[in-house]
């Protein structure tokens, strides 16, 4: 499995990006709901001036909420090969663990395989709140023959049923929530037209020494510039560029877009590092930095 798109580039020249893995962003998941089996008690009191009275305890037990939410992360891409990662998260928001059911459709004589960190799964299991990165690899692919629509959906094993139904044996206090313990999501690959060019990273570089010269001598300084091209959506991209031997990295020198990056960009005494996300679709972004030559 793919997880995402990562550049690493050494030199001049124009690097590709891997190939692109299909999926899309999620919203930040709500603070999971109180947890099943926790009990609420209250009691009130009452003020008298020179007492109290407290009354009776009331207590009530949260029960089990079940469901199942799944996203694609990218909604639509172009066919690019006779592959394709598509990705979904599914998450759980009930309050409680679910085991959860996959199932991937795919139209026509097109194939699909379902994992997780490359491990092929029918189902995962979730704690409250949790979401996980689920992947469909679709082969069989032509870019000529149409639209591919490829799904994913996601079942609670104890059942599913209207929002607010009880699933499975009434003794447990399961609760359908309001997704109604199943969800489904699609994500749509375009037959292009003509071949897409894909992700292209192209690099290049200035240099400036003491004198204020472009001579490449001790003490100069080189300026790397990453331009990274995007024909459509790409998930969770990275670039990463090793520093070369007889240089030293200058610090606080990367930027992203001509902005100073400090949390999506660091080096890490051997490299750069910059995490651009997800990519929603056709953009172009700009990484620079700077080395000393020893």
């Amino acid at each position: 499995m793919r997880k995402g798109t990562k550049a690493t580039g050494t030199g001049g020249g124009i690097t590709s990006l891997a190939a692109l893995c299909v999926a899309l962003v999620v919203a930040p998941a709500a603070a999971a709901p109180t947890p099943a089996g926790t009990t609420i008690r209250n009691v009130a009191t009452l003020d008298l001036g020179t007492r109290t009275i407290a009354s009776n305890e009331v207590a009530l037990t949260v029960a089990r909420l079940i469901d199942v939410a799944v996203v694609a992360v990218v909604p639509r891409a172009p066919i690019v090969d006779v592959r394709a990662d598509v990705a979904f998260d599914v998450r759980n928001p009930g309050n409680a663990e679910q085991r959860i059911l996959l199932v991937a459709t795919v139209p026509g004589d097109a194939t699909a395989a379902i994992s997780v960190d490359g491990s092929p799964v029918d189902a995962i299991v979730l704690a409250p709140g949790e979401e996980r990165r689920v992947v469909v690899t679709v082969g069989g692919l032509d870019r000529g023959a149409g639209d591919v629509a490829v799904s994913l959906g996601g079942t609670a094993a104890e059942g599913h049923g209207a929002p607010g139904s009880v699933i499975g044996d009434p003794a447990a206090g399961a609760i359908a929530g309001p997704g109604g313990a199943a969800a489904i999501a699609t994500t749509v690959l375009t037959a292009a037209g003509g071949a897409s060019a894909g992700p292209v990273l192209s690099k290049t570089q200035s240099v400036l020494a003491p004198d204020g010269s472009a001579r490449v001598m001790p003490g100069a300084t080189i300026t790397y510039r990453l331009e990274a091209r995007f024909d459509a959506p790409t998930p969770a991209v990275a670039i990463d560029d090793r520093i070369p031997l007889g240089t030293t990295f200058v610090p606080g020198s990367i930027t992203l877009d001509g902005a100073a990056q400090a949390d999506a960009a660091r080096f890490d005494g051997t490299g750069v590092h910059v995490a651009l996300g997800d990519v929603a679709g056709a953009a172009v972004h700009v990484v620079q930095f700077k080395v000393n030559i020893q």
